[in-house]
Order: structure tokens, then sequence, then C-alpha cells
């Protein structure tokens, strides 16, 4: 239910505003005079505040300024006589919402209450957009929807310590999810521990997981604490969950049911809290079905899923993508800004990325080391991608024109404008070339006399 502090110094005109809202469904305070508003509002938080404006003591421009100090999202309306309706527009450039010329129906002043909670409620809904967005800068980037869903389920699911499954094929930034809700979480002081499950042997894993004492295997020649144990009170983020061995599925299920484990070699039952997420770019239920996952383990992972989106599903974020790198790089190696031609973008936008935001990342920081001009020119390599097909979209005149185009552009800023170094960097004749850079008008990218 909606509140709504009523002040006028007139008794009769509380009454009548006090009954007409309550009657509509909204909890009415009221007060009959500017000084009584304000302490209330000390007390009582209100979602919106109806004022007028010629009362004894503070006068309602006052109120209306020393409302929206104390706090901006408070909605005001201010109630005027024909005669102070300059004052009334005074009001609206203090930061009131609207007002109302007396007599009004009852049915207008309670449509404009109405309009004013609505914005109200528009401007909470794009301020929780913007906080959403500032928790992944400089970390994760993306305006475009699917992106807006992970962060939307980062922000419900890190208040507490639920169990999370990060999927989403390589390269597409999981690790970063993980982080996301660690420094979103109450608990981001505490430490965020990481295990790459497909990087370490099994023996070596279940050691580095769990720890291990003194002697209990050859080698270990001191006891171990486990990276389970150094994220308690934390995260514990495992990635790539998919190639943990069977026979360290059962530990890690107990991990996760009862809370607690036994270091190798030891019969000390160690007491653990801590919030797991796992990472998986492989269908867990296949594996499941495979025998290679459990299925009681997979339900105990799966509480929560997030799938963060290849990059080629969000390509509205490719610009932003773009701009975000460049930026880095660029300050991270002491270079003035860069930006990417116009014919990249296409090409890029085009490009399926089998290696998603990581092979976005690569081609850019390669381009910004070999360019010493401000305008990039790049196209992917597919050979160096997962997969070799380059799957371009769109219309394939235009895409492939493009893609000569960033190629040539490419080649001559690596050479420097010098002809033919580019023509044999492109394995073309140096007549071939310059009949391509006469068609796409690049005269002014090559050195003269040449």
């Amino acid at each position: 239910m909606s509140t709504v502090l009523v002040v006028d110094d007139k008794p009769d005109m509380l009454e009548t505003i006090q009954d007409y809202l309550e009657d509509a469904q909204y909890q009415v305070f009221t007060a009959p005079s500017g000084e009584t508003a304000l302490d209330l509002l000390t007390r009582q938080k209100v979602d919106a505040v109806i004022t007028d404006l010629k009362m004894g003591g503070m006068g309602g421009l006052e109120l209306v300024k020393r409302v929206k100090e104390a706090d901006a999202q408070v909605s005001v309306l201010v109630m005027t006589a024909y005669g102070t309706v300059a004052d009334a527009v005074t009001a609206m450039k203090l930061g009131a919402f609207d007002f109302l010329t007396k007599p009004f129906p009852m049915e207008e002043l309670e449509m404009k209450v109405a309009q004013s909670l609505q914005l109200r409620s528009l401007q909470d809904e794009n301020r929780l957009l913007k906080d959403e967005l500032r928790l992944f800068q400089g970390r994760m980037v993306g305006e475009s929807p699917a992106m807006r869903q992970v962060y939307e389920a980062v922000r419900r699911v890190s208040p507490n310590r639920t169990t999370v499954l990060v999927s989403g094929e390589s390269g597409t930034g999981k690790e970063l999810v993980a982080q996301a809700i660690h420094q979103s979480s109450p608990f981001k002081q505490s430490t965020f521990i990481k295990v790459n499950c497909a990087a370490l042997a099994p023996t070596l894993l279940e050691s580095e997981l769990f720890g291990h004492e003194k002697g209990a295997f050859t080698g270990a020649l001191q006891r171990k604490v486990g990276r389970f144990e150094m994220a308690h009170g934390g995260t514990f983020f495992l990635d790539e969950i998919s190639e943990i061995p069977l026979e360290l599925q059962v530990k890690l299920l107990r991990v996760l049911q009862e809370r607690e484990l036994e270091r190798v070699g030891g019969n000390q039952t160690i007491k653990v809290d801590l919030r797991l997420i796992a990472a998986t770019n492989r269908n867990l239920k296949e594996k499941v079905s495979q025998g290679t996952f459990r299925e009681d383990l997979f339900y105990r992972l799966n509480v929560v899923n997030i799938h963060v989106p290849p990059l080629r599903e969000r390509v509205e974020d490719i610009p932003l993508l773009v701009n975000h790198f460049l930026e880095r790089f660029c300050q991270q190696m002491g270079k003035p800004p860069k930006r990417l031609s116009a014919a990249s973008m296409k090409v890029l936008q085009a490009y399926p990325w089998p290696g998603n935001v990581r092979e976005l990342q690569n081609l850019l920081e390669r381009a910004v080391v070999f360019s010493d001009r401000e305008e990039l020119h790049v196209v992917p390599d597919p050979s160096s991608a997962p997969s070799p097909s380059l799957q371009l979209r769109g219309d394939l005149t235009n895409t492939l024109d493009e893609v000569e185009k960033a190629l040539i552009l490419q080649a001559l800023d690596e050479c420097k404008g010098v002809q033919n170094q580019a023509a044999k960097k492109l394995g073309v004749s140096r007549s071939a070339l310059q009949y391509k850079i006469k068609k796409y008008q690049l005269e002014g990218h090559c050195r003269e006399n040449d």
C-alpha cells in the first residue's frame, strides 16, 4: 500500500482528502503545517506528499525544497489558488511533480497521485538497471535483453548462500558471473576461492579440494588445508565441474548436503560454511544419462541456473565490448585512444564468434599492440577460433566486400602504408592490391611515393 502525506493548515481540507484517498486504498498521514510535516518525515517514510502552497508558518515552496533535499525520490504535488499559479510553477522547478488549482475534483487529485507514483516506480526501475550495469563495469559488459536477464539473476541470488550453476560456452564469462555474485553479496569481504577441475589430475584435485594429513600419501610431508576450508565464510567457485571424477563427486555431494568434509588420510570431520558456485560448458544432463555425472549431485548443484549467452546471441553488445576493450588496452599499453572503423564493426557484428568474448578480446588486444593509427581495421581469424567455419551472416556480397576492405586496411596499417609489404602479407601481387585500393578508395592509407 502506497503512503501519502497531506499538508494543509485547513482541517476540513485535510479530512476531505484523507477520507477520499483512504477509500482509494492509500495509507494517509496528515500534517497541519510545514514544520509538522518535516518532523513526521523524520519518523515515517512516505511515497508522496501533497501540500498547499499558502500556509501559516513555513510555506509550501520551502516545504517542497526541504522535502526534495531530504529525499529526492518522494513525489510532491502542490495545491494552489488561481492567483498563485506562478508559485506553483516555481515549486515544480524545485522538484514538484505537478500542481492542482483549487477547487479541484477529488478524482483529479487521485489521478495525479497515481501518475506521480507510477513515474517514481519507473525511475526506481531505471536506477536499478543502472546499478546492475555498474555492478559489471570493468567485468561484464552488455545491455542486451539476454545480459539483463543475467544481471537480474545475479541481483536476486547474491544476498544468500544458494548454490548456483553457471552454464555457457567457453569464453562467455562464466567466472565473471561468479565474481559478480560474490562481490554483490553480504559476504564480499570474505574469500573468493576458485579451482578449475580440468586443470588437475584426479589425485591432485582431491588434495587440492579437501586437503590432506601428513603422511596421507607419498610426498605428503605436512598437513595441507584444502580449498573448501580456505573458502569457509566466503564463496567457492568450481570451474569445469563436468570434469570432476566420479569418486570425488560423492565427497563433493557430502559437502553440499552436510556442509562437512574430511581431509585425505584424516578422520576429523571439518565443518564448512560457504556458497558454492559451479560452472560448466557441457550439458550435465547428458553426462548424467551417460553415467559420468551423478544425478543427485546435478540436482544439488542446479538449485539456481544462470545461463551466460554466447556472443552471437547478443550482437548488439559488440560495439560496447569493442569500446570497453579498446579503452582498457590503450590505457594498459600507454597508447592514445583508438577507435574501430565502421567497416570492421560490420564484419565483427556479422561474425559468429565461436570463441565468444575471449576471442573478441584477443583480437582487439592484438590490434592495439600492432597498430599506431587512431582508426583500427580488424577482421577475425577463423583459423584461430575453436570452429573453422566462418558462417558470416547477412548479404554475402556486401559482407565479403567489407571483409576484403578490412583485411587490406589491416595489412596497410601493420605495414605502415607500404604497398609492397602489404601485398606480400596478403599474398597478392602489388598490381592486384593497387586495384583493390582504388576500388575501396583507400589511397589515404598508403605511403606517398611507394
